[in-house]
């Protein structure tokens, strides 16, 4: 026994300084290996290490201690994997049974049918309807983008009375959607003679206060040296809009564009509440409802009406995630 407490240990069990310690990664990350089964030791401190260590091209350096998987992170993809072909199944079965029985050119000469407006039952053609669709959700999704924008920013940058009582009444909008005030919105809209028109269609849904609680949670975390910074370099509150509110948010704008896109794509009780005399208005989604979607007709036009809603959520897919956690954290 030494002075220190530790015992004689001879000098060819004396670890150099090139040789790991137990317990700790060595050299390019590799840990200690048990000489009787040849797996490396999987101690707290061997996979904290290897887990901080750089990543070269796709491989981590001593990722090897992470194995064997986890349990809980295998039943996870387990998870996801079951809910994609839980959603993705009533597609797949429309797909099959438009494709049965129907060769491609008989296929086609329905499409070009559903698409000029010469199938049956057809009051519109869908290239009218989706014409119709694209107006009513890019019009949604403009100006409540836009409305939530600038009711947060007001809230938070300027000291208005009663602020929070104004938020509040806001927020009250969200447990009252468009379907459950239906008739004291159709008798502001009938005077203000707004019938048979798009206006009509979009200016009672945009009202709501989801964006403004997302934008306001937002506008919250920016550090409050940024608005002194500005206010001391001259900028006014609209400068300071357009030049650092309105580019650290485009994430956030894109997240809320895409869901309101799609909120406005799917509306259907509305716009056949508006649509009194005139059916120039209607959407794919009321057309699905003429056609009928047990017929090949219908079911094409719910193949059109599955295309803009996929093709904006691929495109603005990256800032979803990113856009939403950024203004709700």
């Amino acid at each position: 026994m030494t002075a220190f407490g530790l015992a004689n240990t001879p000098p060819s069990r004396v670890p150099s300084k090139r040789e790991p310690r137990s317990g700790r990664s060595g050299a390019f990350g590799q840990a200690r290996v048990d000489k009787a089964t040849r797996w490396p030791l999987r101690s707290p401190c061997a996979t904290k290490r290897a887990s901080s260590r750089p990543v070269h091209g796709n491989v981590r350096i001593g990722q090897f201690l992470e194995w064997p998987v986890p349990r809980h992170r295998l039943s996870d993809h387990l998870i996801l994997i079951a809910g994609a072909v839980f959603m993705m199944g009533p597609v797949c079965l429309l797909g099959w049974r438009l494709m049965a029985g129907t060769g491609p050119g008989e296929l086609w000469i329905i499409l070009t049918d559903v698409w000029h407006g010469h199938a049956a039952s057809a009051v519109l053609p869908a290239s009218r309807m989706m014409l119709n669709s694209f107006i009513l959700a890019i019009g949604i999704a403009v100006i409540k983008c836009a409305t939530s924008m600038l009711a947060a920013y007001a809230l938070m940058m300027f000291r208005l009375p009663g602020r929070a009582f104004i938020f509040g009444l806001i927020l009250v909008s969200m447990f009252f959607p468009i379907e459950t005030r239906i008739l004291p919105t159709f008798a502001v809209v009938n005077e203000l003679g707004l019938l048979n028109s798009h206006a009509g269609m979009i200016l009672p849904v945009v009202a709501g206060g989801l964006g403004v609680l997302v934008f306001r949670l937002f506008l919250q975390q920016m550090p409050p040296e940024l608005f002194e910074a500005a206010r001391l370099d001259g900028a006014g509150p609209l400068r300071f809009l357009i030049d650092f509110v309105l580019p650290l948010s485009l994430p956030m704008l894109g997240a809320l564009f895409a869901i309101l896109f799609v909120l406005g794509w799917n509306q259907y009780v509305w716009p056949i509440m508006i649509t009194t005399t005139s059916q120039d208005h209607d959407t794919l989604v009321r057309g699905m409802a003429n056609l009928s979607i047990a017929s090949q007709p219908g079911m094409v036009l719910v193949f059109m009406a599955l295309i803009p809603p996929t093709a904006v959520f691929l495109l603005l897919q990256r800032f979803l995630v990113r856009g939403l956690t950024a203004g709700i954290h």
